[in-house]
């Protein structure tokens, strides 16, 4: 009997804090979490802005990985992963960060928690490959035993992009989030907040524009206040009596957010969530098929697929008056996790959600896919997830008609067309120059398809970027290219 598992009874959604029963083990966990504190996205002069993760956050990510290498490599901890070294072995661990400076930085920081200095952590220092000499001696590895973590750095413009940014370069969820600016809603909040939005004029002047303070930049005017309530003196003075203004511009960018990222009659618009949850599977399944390697999975993304994934678990299902810990922004470095327990050879999944860095922040557990347990059967995950989840490129592009990407191209209708005829079309009711135009037309169509996939291939040979299955890695720090997801 499995005594850990608690039941949510009349409050579905509750957030729970159930410890393992004497026979259950956690033997494997997927880890994704946001990226961590960096500075403002929006100022007058661009909606941009600059993406850098700070010194603070450096340390929010730090204290992240920190604590869950308390939770599951600490021998003094009921959450240990059995079998999991705290000395770094690539095969244990996958880690993933798209490829912006924010999100690649926030994962450094995690894995520096994750994966301290040996000489920090009691008879691991000798545990290092080639760290004996023929002499009986040992030699570690500079900075007190600094250890190379490697993560796998995702390319938005190949096809292990879409893993963990599965709404950029997707016109239909692009199509079905902008549809809210369309809504009586939108329109209605956008009128009602405008004389709201403009007096906070005063508090931005110089730095933001009376254009710019409106409904339809909330997440824009909260990131600003955000942002410098934390990193600007003379404005966290400016904003110390107006904490009622500040709370009601959070309230408006979690109103905003969360309709661009979940709408229960659009499910298009959590497409970068039913990818995630693609994701999810593909590294779980890895885990529980083979009963050990990689024992722990950690990816690094941004706010707006946290909305999307809340949706496709079912957690806007959650009684709000108790928990509104998913309708609004999570914290810097907050992080979801899916924990696969087992117990007398049975393998169960456990969903939670540590929103933040403090001392405070806990793992809390919630029921998800419309269980009223906080613990479900793989098996059960595994089906009701794969249900909603996007877990092959192939769907994909067809989900977000993404036929503008190179990657897509293979299964677009034209090409699916062209090839149902073996690249032949009829020219008997055409004149020789039309048949000519056409012929040279699909023959152009076929040469450029070749070279484009022919580029795509040499690119992805040469990419640092690394495809999923085989999961190779690619060394800290070592990825470079400009970032294309919202962070």
């Amino acid at each position: 009997m499995r005594t850990g598992a608690v039941v949510a009874a009349g409050l579905t959604g509750l957030a729970l804090s159930p410890v393992l029963a004497a026979d259950e083990s956690v033997v494997g966990v997927f880890i994704f979490g946001r990226h961590a504190d960096r500075l403002t996205k929006v100022s007058k002069d661009s909606h941009e802005g600059t993406k850098i993760l700070t010194p603070e956050g450096s340390w929010e990510a730090f204290e992240s990985g920190q604590f869950y290498q308390n939770r599951y490599m600490s021998n003094d901890s009921g959450f240990r992963i059995q079998g999991l070294n705290q000395t770094y072995q690539p095969n244990q661990f996958n880690a993933f960060a798209s490829d912006s400076d924010v999100l690649e930085k926030t994962a450094q920081g995690f894995l520096q928690g994750l994966y301290p200095p040996l000489t920090s952590i009691d008879g691991q220092a000798d545990t290092v490959q080639g760290s004996s000499l023929a002499n009986g001696s040992f030699i570690e590895t500079p900075l007190g035993g600094y250890q190379y973590v490697y993560f796998t750095g995702m390319d938005g413009s190949t096809p292990d992009g879409i893993w963990l940014q599965g709404d950029a370069n997707c016109p239909v969820y692009t199509n079905a989030s902008n549809a809210y600016m369309d809504s009586p809603e939108f329109h209605q909040l956008n009128t009602s907040t405008f004389n709201f939005y403009q007096s906070l004029f005063p508090l931005v002047e110089g730095q933001l524009t009376k254009a710019q303070l409106n409904y339809g930049n909330a997440y824009g005017v909260f990131d600003y206040f955000m942002v410098n309530s934390v990193h600007n003196e003379t404005f966290a003075n400016l904003i110390a009596n107006k904490t009622d203004e500040f709370h009601q511009v959070r309230t408006l960018q979690d109103i905003y957010s969360k309709a661009l990222n979940y709408n229960s009659s659009n499910l298009d618009t959590t497409i970068g969530g039913q990818t995630m949850a693609g994701f999810i599977l593909q590294q779980l399944n890895l885990t529980e098929t083979t009963g050990d390697a990689p024992y722990m999975t950690y990816a690094v993304g941004a706010y707006d697929i946290f909305y999307q994934l809340f949706g496709v678990l079912d957690l806007y299902n959650v009684n709000q008056t108790v928990d509104t810990t998913f309708t609004g922004i999570i914290n810097y470095a907050a992080s979801a996790v899916f924990e696969l327990v087992e117990s007398d050879n049975d393998k169960m999944i456990r969903f939670g959600f540590r929103n933040g860095t403090d001392e405070s922040d806990t793992v809390l557990y919630y029921p998800i896919l419309g269980s009223n347990s906080t613990e479900m059967p793989y098996t059960t995950f595994v089906s009701e997830l794969t249900k909603k989840s996007i877990t092959d490129l192939k769907t994909w592009c067809n989900t977000c008609s993404a036929w503008s990407q190179d990657f897509c191209k293979v299964y677009s209708p034209d090409y699916l067309n062209a090839a149902a005829h073996n690249f032949k079309f009829s020219t008997s009711n055409l004149s020789l120059a039309g048949a000519g135009g056409i012929g040279a037309g699909v023959t152009l169509f076929v040469v450029a398809l070749v070279l484009a996939l022919a580029y795509l291939f040499f690119r992805k040979s040469r990419s640092t970027s690394s495809s999923i299955h085989s999961s190779p890695h690619t060394e800290v720090g070592s990825v470079s290219s400009a970032p294309k997801q919202e962070v």
